[in-house]
């Protein structure tokens, strides 16, 4: 049986017809709430389709987390070693059917926090972007952001390789070069957090 989580649209997720996939499910429950970003909305849908016809393609689906502490009010941010700050996040299989649980694996692993708990069962935010090539020989290619809403009582900080994660108080981030992936998110987080307290 799949889980019911309770949606601020009062709208559950077994309510949804059972054929729906469930990254369209996730599409229209987030265009009832955001209408304003109907072209990156269709756009993914394209990308969806186009990878269910034909599944040779460079372009990632990508599953994020934007991670907040009720406690400290901080959010985790993943650190590059050149000083860019980006959500905690993983490219995972086009063909994956439950983009919900594969991002709460992938994050998971790659924060190391082992008391992750889906805020809502729904996205937070969705995003289109062309990756960045470390050298003109390597392909290009653009990555469909699933960004999904978490939250942990823990308070761990990772450093694996050239990447680190650190907990970060919305009120620094700027819309600046360090900070400019994520801007968009964290404006979205402010709206939230003004609208409804995250955790009782």
């Amino acid at each position: 049986m799949p889980r019911a989580y309770t949606l601020n649209l009062n709208l559950s997720y077994v309510d949804m017809p059972d054929n729906t996939p469930q990254p369209e499910q996730l599409l229209r429950e987030y265009q009832v709430k955001f209408p304003d970003e109907s072209a990156t909305i269709q756009a993914t849908r394209h990308f969806l389709k186009t990878i269910k016809e034909n599944s040779t393609t460079h372009d990632q689906i990508m599953a994020s987390a934007w991670i907040f502490n009720p406690h400290t009010g901080k959010v985790l941010l993943r650190k590059s070693k050149n000083g860019l700050y980006t959500v905690v996040q993983e490219a995972i299989n086009h063909q994956q059917h439950d983009i919900q649980q594969a991002t709460l694996n992938v994050v998971a692993k790659k924060s190391q926090l082992k008391h992750l708990q889906l805020y809502a069962n729904e996205l937070f935010h969705l995003h289109i972007a062309l990756s960045t090539s470390a050298s003109p020989a390597e392909q290009k290619f653009y990555y469909y952001d699933f960004c999904f809403l978490l939250y942990t009582h823990e308070s761990t900080e990772q450093k694996v390789d050239n990447q680190s994660t650190e907990w970060v108080s919305p009120s620094q981030i700027k819309n600046d070069d360090a900070y400019r992936s994520v801007y968009a998110v964290a404006k979205k987080w402010q709206l939230f957090c003004y609208e409804k307290a995250p955790i009782a």
